[in-house]
């Protein structure tokens, strides 16, 4: 796995996030490095040939889509898909972030979805707040604000 490790990490993280390095780069260079390369293999396999857009549309329920500008792995163009087939969702754009937005994005950046909802950048729809504060959890360290909108 150690071929892997740098390319995944820049992929994942955004080079100036990598090149700091600190606890959360680390962590996940660790843990790519104790992959299975069976697992691993096997993963890119069913990825590789992975497509739901043709069913994203059966989604329901309040959908906030949150990608980074930089996301290799998940580009905008993937996620702007998405938007525009999951019906009444909504898409926000994180500046200098990638794949590993939560973790990734500058310090400050990452606004999380109940952020985003408190500042108006996305709708106060009474459905998005029912779910904000049962299923969304941010490091207060990653709380803030720009972002791109779509």
């Amino acid at each position: 796995m150690e071929p892997l490790v740098e390319g995944t990490l820049g992929r994942w993280f955004t080079a100036p996030f990598k090149d700091r390095g600190g606890s959360v780069v680390e962590s996940v260079r660790a843990m790519i490095r104790s992959t299975n390369p069976a697992g691993y293999i096997g993963c890119c396999q069913a990825i590789s040939g992975l497509n739901l857009t043709d069913r994203i549309g059966a989604i329901k329920v309040p959908t906030l889509i949150i990608v980074g500008e930089d996301d290799q792995g998940t580009p905008v163009a993937a996620s702007k898909v998405m938007n525009e087939q999951i019906k009444g969702s909504q898409l926000v754009v994180l500046k200098s972030a990638a794949h590993l937005s939560k973790h990734g994005a500058a310090r400050g950046l990452y606004p999380g979805p109940h952020r985003l909802l408190e500042q108006g950048r996305v709708s106060p729809r009474s459905r998005f707040r029912k779910f904000q504060h049962r299923t969304w959890r941010v490091p207060t360290h990653l709380e803030g604000a720009p972002v791109v909108d779509k």
